[in-house]
């Protein structure tokens, strides 16, 4: 970390040290050392279709996440913490998240298991922000969160007009309500459709996040799926060598976005359909302001 971080800083690039803050471990029969959070505190632990995840409702999990996250801040020269979209497993067909034990105990007066859920991320993330800038005021806290909060109905007018999985529900992920109280200094939503997507369309939902990340004076970068370039699928459009280049010319002319973030980096060392020569001679051929 030391090496990647002075090697960056020589080029005047920030570094953001990417966390996914509840994951333990992808299956019950990874390897774990002695010493491992799974053996020292299996109470803590929650199972998901074999997924193991801290679990985001008890008080001490919150604080060892936050202190884990801290001695990274404290001991190393990044320029940000970057939190990834997972909170709360993803839904699995089937499969029932049980936090019934958890809820008995740290329900905090919560009747609804979902808002209950959202509560105990929001915790997290207020006590992460506030605690960043206590150690290290200059250090920024960034989360990509899933790219849809929420679908547009009858009863939820201020959402997205997208038809996708919802966070909001589904992971119990508020990141509207992250930027809007200031808990974070940047939201990167991972947009990770293309322009005209009928379930999800680019075009559609860079606005959306621009118009509702609120008052405060927080930054906005748009998620691209640059790993989707010539994927095949059910859309098309990924197989376009102009997608991604007339995603970023649609970007920049949306106000209150302030850049765009590119996953993932083999993408570009493939230079997936000339991805990587379309940048160098149009979208990125003048240096960056630092």
């Amino acid at each position: 970390l030391k090496f990647m971080i002075e090697e960056c800083h020589k080029r005047n690039i920030e570094f953001h040290a990417w966390f996914n803050p509840y994951r333990a471990a992808p299956s019950l029969s990874t390897f774990a050392a002695d010493n491992h959070i799974r053996k020292r505190q299996p109470q803590w632990i929650m199972s998901y279709n074999g997924l193991q995840l801290l679990d985001p409702a008890i008080p001490e999990v919150r604080e060892f996440v936050t202190q884990v996250i801290l001695d990274v801040v404290q001991k190393y020269d990044i320029d940000a913490v970057h939190f990834d979209d997972y909170f709360y497993p993803y839904p699995v067909t089937g499969v029932t998240l049980n936090d019934e034990a958890s809820f008995s105990v740290y329900n905090r007066g919560f009747t609804n298991r979902a808002d209950w859920r959202r509560d105990n991320i929001n915790l997290l993330i207020k006590m992460m922000s506030e605690n960043i800038k206590k150690v290290k005021p200059w250090v920024k806290f960034g989360i990509s969160p899933f790219g849809i909060w929420k679908n547009k109905s009858a009863s939820q007018p201020d959402a997205s007009d997208t038809k996708g999985l919802e966070a909001f529900h589904s992971i119990y992920a508020d990141s509207k309500k992250w930027i809007q109280e200031g808990w974070v200094d940047y939201l990167a939503p991972q947009v990770y459709w293309s322009i005209g997507f009928s379930i999800a369309n680019f075009g559609v939902l860079v606005p959306w996040w621009a118009e509702n990340k609120g008052n405060y004076n927080r930054h906005l970068y748009i998620g691209h799926a640059a790993y989707r370039i010539n994927s095949g699928g059910t859309d098309p459009n990924w197989a376009k060598p102009s997608e991604m280049p007339q995603q970023i010319n649609f970007t920049r002319n949306v106000t209150g976005v302030n850049g765009s973030i590119f996953y993932n980096t083999t993408s570009f060392r493939n230079n997936l359909l000339g991805f990587n020569d379309s940048l160098q001679s149009n979208q990125y051929k003048t240096k960056a302001f630092v």
